[in-house]
């Protein structure tokens, strides 16, 4: 960890459990901490000790791409060892954690502890893998955005608000092209 699991030889979409033991330094103890775990492709649940400190799902569109930051209270950290455990549930593409995962303390954020290194892992949902093999043609974009405007009625001079008046002999050949 951090990694794909595609990369690890593991050519499925679904849901994957990660799992890790962390001692907590003694001055961090019974102090609230933040667990960074970084982007998790598509989205996650995580755990520590058992209990949810955070988690991002569908409501959030970027969330394959979002490093998460969530806070594990001191009543979590008081017994000096925790045990991190990340669901990540992975739609389509590559999936798993993208980017590396530490602690710190929340009243201290420059000392951190990285928990980058072998993590255990079981698969819990193996869905068949749904990958782009290929570049998206144009017609994807064209179908999807432009020719729903056909028809539309744009107003305004595209003449003057875009050039100016100097351009004003160009507003032919811009009105042409919005007609499409």
């Amino acid at each position: 960890m951090p990694g794909l699991w595609q990369q690890q030889g593991w050519n499925f979409n679904g849901a994957v459990w990660y799992r890790t033991t962390v001692v907590v330094p003694e001055d961090w103890r019974g102090e609230s901490l933040v667990l960074h775990v970084g982007a998790c492709d598509d989205f996650d649940d995580t755990y520590v000790n058992g209990t949810r400190v955070g988690g991002l799902g569908p409501e959030c569109p970027t969330a394959f791409g979002t490093k998460r930051w969530y806070e594990v209270p001191p009543a979590l950290t008081a017994g000096g060892t925790l045990e991190v455990a990340i669901r990540v549930f992975d739609q389509w593409g590559f999936g798993g954690i993208v980017t590396g995962a530490w602690l710190r303390l929340a009243a201290r954020p420059e000392e951190a502890l990285s928990l980058e290194g072998r993590w255990k892992a079981k698969a819990e949902i193996e869905l068949p893998f749904r990958g782009s093999a290929r570049p998206i043609p144009p017609s994807v974009l064209f179908n999807g955005m432009i020719h729903p405007l056909r028809g539309a009625e744009l107003r305004g001079d595209p003449g003057r608000s875009r050039f100016g008046s100097r351009h004003a002999n160009q507003r032919r050949d811009l009105c042409h092209v919005a007609r499409l």
